[in-house]
């Protein structure tokens, strides 16, 4: 069931660029492929979640170490909640930065936050 547009609720949008080169963009396509759709009209590469769980960690990671190995950026962007999106969604009283916050707060790469989210743990050192 489509969530009706409500300003309360909302999802991210994560984008990553498409690399700058034919031959790198072709090295880029292989890793990307299976978590972000291709818009060739934006030359970007996307995907919607609407919840910080392990697999949007996941899918985070693979797009930070993709934007470092093949020079582009990634980007968060919050969104309306798409007509057809039936899957989770944020609502205004999420803060995204808080959760990504735990992993930048003591320097470590967004990679060794997967270990403790996969555990179950919620806090952080």
């Amino acid at each position: 069931m489509a969530l009706s547009p409500d300003p309360a609720h909302w999802v991210l949008q994560i984008s990553i660029t498409a690399a700058p080169s034919d031959r790198l963009f072709g090295e880029q396509v292989s890793v990307l492929r299976t978590v972000a759709d291709f818009d060739p009209a934006t030359k970007t590469w996307s995907v919607l979640r609407g919840a910080f769980d392990l697999q949007t960690l996941e899918i985070l990671q693979t797009l930070y170490g993709a934007a470092s190995a093949y020079g582009s950026r990634v980007g968060l962007n919050p969104i309306p909640v798409p007509h057809r999106w039936n899957g989770p969604t944020f609502t205004t009283d999420d803060d995204p930065a808080q959760h990504l916050y735990a992993g930048s707060d003591t320097g470590r790469p967004l990679g060794q936050l997967l270990p403790a989210v996969a555990d179950g743990r919620t806090a952080w050192p």
